[in-house]
């Protein structure tokens, strides 16, 4: 798989040299990543499946056209939104997969980092 870090090590020894510098050992970190990694979406449904085993892949085949990757290689969130008229508003975030597992394999590798990936993007957590 190839990696999504250019440097891997400059970015462990900047890692490794801000846990120095705040005596941070066994921490948690946040990681900012770029819109093309995590998109999140804003759609109205006239009616919206209750179970996710429904929901998921219709979001995915809805939003395939609408991402900068594969759709069918992401991680999914959503959650029903009160809207302003009949129906429902779904809220969904797709983060890349291959970004992820490659984020979580490079926080098991620093010794001050400790936990999983944690990732925010508008109210969505994507957990590692």
């Amino acid at each position: 798989m190839e990696s999504n870090i250019g440097n891997a090590a400059a970015v462990k020894l900047a890692v490794n040299n801000a846990c120095v510098r705040l005596r941070a050992k066994d921490e948690d970190i946040a990681l900012i990543l770029p819109d093309p990694v995590i998109r999140v979406f804003v759609q109205h449904y006239d009616e919206f499946p209750r179970s996710t085993q429904e929901a998921e892949p219709m979001l995915r085949w809805k939003l395939k056209k609408s991402v900068p990757f594969e759709v069918d290689e992401t991680l999914i969130s959503y959650m029903r939104q009160s809207p302003r008229e009949e129906g429902v508003d779904i809220v969904t975030a797709l983060a890349r997969l291959r970004i992820i597992r490659n984020m979580k394999r490079w926080r098991k590798a620093r010794s001050c980092v400790r936990g999983g990936v944690e990732l925010f993007a508008g109210g969505h957590y994507f957990a590692g």
